[in-house]
């Protein structure tokens, strides 16, 4: 039998789908059908030797293979983390990437979040969150990676500290700079945290506390690191449900935070 992912998401997504269609298959010894993706070396993940990709198949109606949905779950997807991983870094085409010692690395979310109708329930930090981290330390030199400068927080983080690097790149410069990190800002979504699972020389992750449970379930392999959490609970009771409104726009750059 193979697990058949039919059609990837985007980045962050796709790992989560590998992630848990690996898990099944290590599980019931099958093996893996992925789509083409010009971030991973193949297309077909053999577990079992006698199975061919001529074989029935498994598939989900979104390609998640989300573990709730599935029977017996908890023995499934509470085993073989580490295989998982070590099949993920084999076929993930980034790797020996040098690091960033004592530099770091801020994500910002922006993009669909600060267009029309956005997810009510998908909220960045705001820009003391940012500023807080900055000032709290002494990082050599500082990153900022985002898709846009929707995000009224990045420009105005700009403005304050122009010394910050940034520049819109590459996917593929993006993820090198994830990858190289030794310290490193979320704000939303799975894209750092599935990333990280790749990271070689991640030491310290900040990361908003409204995104604990989050951080418990995508932070599961073990590494030699420090989660630093900022108080933002009551933030995100104020904001959500997400409109990406003016009035929005200016509590993200006004509220105050404080780090754990």
């Amino acid at each position: 039998m193979n697990v058949n992912i039919k059609n990837a998401a985007r980045l962050g997504n796709f790992i989560i789908q590998i992630k848990n269609a690996l898990h099944i298959a290590l599980f019931h010894n099958y093996n893996v059908i992925l789509p083409k993706h010009k971030f991973f070396n193949t297309t077909y993940l053999v577990i079992n030797e006698n199975i061919t990709i001529e074989n029935k198949t498994i598939e989900d109606k979104y390609s998640f293979f989300y573990k709730e949905k599935i029977k017996d779950h908890q023995l499934i997807f509470g085993k073989n983390a580490d295989k998982v991983n070590k099949i993920l870094r084999e076929i993930f085409i980034f790797s020996g990437i040098e690091s960033l010692k004592n530099d770091l690395v801020i994500h910002i979310r922006s993009g669909d979040l600060f267009q029309k109708n956005p997810h009510p329930k998908y909220l960045t930090p705001p820009l003391s969150y940012y500023k807080d981290i900055i000032e709290r330390n002494n990082y050599e030199n500082i990153y900022l990676i985002s898709e846009d400068t929707l995000n009224p927080c990045i420009n105005k983080l700009l403005a304050l500290y122009p010394n910050i690097k940034f520049k819109l790149q590459s996917l593929e410069e993006d993820i090198k700079l994830i990858l190289g990190a030794s310290n490193i800002v979320i704000s939303y979504g799975t894209f750092i945290p599935q990333l990280l699972d790749f990271s070689d020389n991640i030491k310290c992750i900040y990361v908003p506390s409204y995104l604990n449970n989050y951080k418990k379930e995508y932070f599961k392999i073990n590494r030699d690191c420090i989660v630093k959490t900022s108080k933002l609970d009551e933030y995100y009771k104020l904001m959500i449900p997400w409109k990406n409104t003016q009035a929005q726009h200016k509590t993200m750059l006004s509220y105050q935070t404080i780090v754990k």
